[in-house]
């Protein structure tokens, strides 16, 4: 899956375009296990079994290839920046635990 990301990166860096925005990037890999998530302990009291919420998520959800996923996307972008000094790659502020958890 990285290298079709990358492939599809390059591809629209090599068009022009000066960025990119990433939504949901904690949950770009799965568990190739498929297991079940256990119920949160720390779920709302209200929370339904076909709500996000009430599921643990620790298979879906910021899993190690993320932040490895996301160096290979930045190298590429600073790539091409570094031919014309564009910041290609930033982020949204989120807390320090979402993004190395």
């Amino acid at each position: 899956m990285l290298q079709e990301i990358l492939d599809i990166v390059k591809f629209w860096l090599d068009k022009g375009v000066d960025g990119f925005r990433v939504d949901a990037v904690p949950h770009m890999y799965e568990d190739q296990r498929f297991l079940d998530h256990a119920p949160s302990a720390e779920r709302p009291p209200e929370a339904l079994p076909d709500e996000y919420r009430y599921w643990e998520n620790t298979y879906t959800y910021n899993l190690p290839q993320v932040l490895d996923a996301l160096a290979a996307i930045r190298k590429l972008c600073d790539e091409y920046s570094a031919t014309d000094n564009k910041t290609r790659f930033g982020h949204r502020h989120q807390s320090i635990k979402c993004i190395v958890s």
